[in-house]
C-alpha cells in the first residue's frame, strides 16, 4: 500500500514537473515571438514623388515575376433623383416615382472577370496618361501604450493611459486622384460670419478618359434605363464626371503590388419623358450616381 502510494506520488511529481516545462517553454515561446515583433524594421513614408516611382516599377516588374491577373469590370447605380419640369423631386410627390427611382437602384448594369498576363495590362501607359496627378499614400496604424525610462505606462492627469499612434507594418495604401480643389471666395452668411467657398473642379475630360478609358459607359447607362422601360424613355444624356480615383497596395516586405483598382466616378443626367403609371409627371430630369470599377488583383508564383 505505502509503495502505491509512493509511487502514485512520484507519478503526481514527474507530471507537475512536465506541466511546469511545458509552461515554461509555452511563455518562452510567446516571449520570443513578442520580441521578434517589436524587432520589425518600419519603413519611413515615402514622399508622393518617391512613391509614385515606387508603385511604377513595381507594377513593370509584375510580368517579369510571372503574374497573373484577374481583371473585374462591375457597374453600381446608386439612388437617383427625379425632378419634374419645374424642379420638384418627383419622388416626393408620388410613390410610383419613388418605385421608378427604387428599379434603377436595384438594377445592376452589368460585369465581367478575365484572367490576364500582366503584360496585357498596359497599366504604365495609363499612369503615364495621367501627367502629374494627385498621390496620397497612407499606412495602417497601432495605438501603443507609453512607458517611462523604467518600462511603467506613463499616465495622464486622469489617470489614464498614454497611448501613441505608430505605424504597425509594410504596407503602403495608395490614392491617386483625378480632380483638384480650387478656394473660389468667401460667402457672408446671414449671421454675419464668413464662409469660405471650395469649388472641386473635375479633370479634362480628356485626362480622364486617356487613364480610365473611352467612354464606352453608354451601354450600361443604357442598361440601367432598360429596367424602367415601362416607365420613362430616355430621350437624351450627359456624363459628368467626378472624383475618379485609383487604388493600389504595395508590401514593403515582399516589394509586391497586390492590387490596382480604377474607380470612375460619373453623374449621369438624363432628359426622360414619363409613361405609364407615371405619365402624368410628362418631362421629367433624372440625376443618376454611376460608378464604373477595374480591379486588377495580382497572383503570384510561389518562391522556389
Amino acid at each position: 500500500m505505502k509503495r502505491t502510494v509512493r509511487d502514485l506520488v512520484a507519478c503526481l511529481l514527474i507530471a507537475a514537473m512536465c506541466l511546469s516545462l511545458c509552461s515554461c517553454n509555452v511563455f518562452k515561446t510567446m516571449r520570443e515571438n513578442a520580441e521578434r515583433a517589436s524587432r520589425i524594421q518600419i519603413a519611413e513614408t515615402p514622399d508622393d514623388a518617391q512613391a509614385l516611382r515606387l508603385l511604377r516599377e513595381l507594377i513593370g516588374e509584375c510580368d517579369e515575376m510571372g503574374a497573373t491577373v484577374k481583371e473585374n469590370v462591375s457597374y453600381k447605380a446608386d439612388n437617383p433623383h427625379i425632378y419634374t419640369a419645374d424642379g420638384e423631386e418627383a419622388g416626393l410627390l408620388d410613390d410610383a416615382a419613388k418605385q421608378l427611382r427604387d428599379l434603377i437602384t436595384a438594377n445592376k448594369p452589368g460585369s465581367a472577370e478575365n484572367e490576364l498576363a500582366a503584360g496585357e495590362l498596359r497599366l504604365m501607359e495609363h499612369l503615364d496618361a495621367a501627367g502629374a496627378p494627385d498621390v496620397r499614400v497612407e499606412r495602417n496604424y497601432n495605438d501603443e501604450k507609453v512607458t517611462d525610462e523604467k518600462g511603467n505606462y506613463v499616465a495622464d492627469e486622469d489617470g489614464n493611459v498614454v497611448t501613441e499612434k505608430k505605424v504597425a507594418d509594410n504596407v503602403l495604401h495608395f490614392t491617386i486622384d483625378y480632380y483638384h480643389t480650387e478656394v473660389t471666395g468667401q460667402i457672408t452668411k446671414d449671421d454675419g460670419t464668413t464662409e469660405d467657398v471650395t469649388e472641386i473642379v473635375p479633370a479634362d475630360t480628356a485626362a480622364i478618359e486617356s487613364v480610365f478609358g473611352e467612354p464606352a459607359d453608354k451601354e450600361a447607362v443604357l442598361a440601367a434605363f432598360e429596367a424602367v422601360a415601362d416607365y420613362v424613355t430616355v430621350s437624351d444624356y450627359e456624363i459628368a464626371y467626378t472624383n475618379c480615383q485609383i487604388r493600389s497596395d504595395v508590401d514593403l516586405d515582399e516589394s509586391l503590388v497586390s492590387f490596382v483598382r480604377f474607380e470612375k466616378h460619373m453623374t449621369v443626367t438624363a432628359k426622360a419623358t414619363c409613361v405609364g403609371k407615371l405619365a402624368e409627371y410628362g418631362e421629367v430630369t433624372v440625376i443618376l450616381p454611376l460608378t464604373k470599377t477595374i480591379e486588377y488583383s495580382f497572383d503570384y508564383p510561389a518562391a522556389e
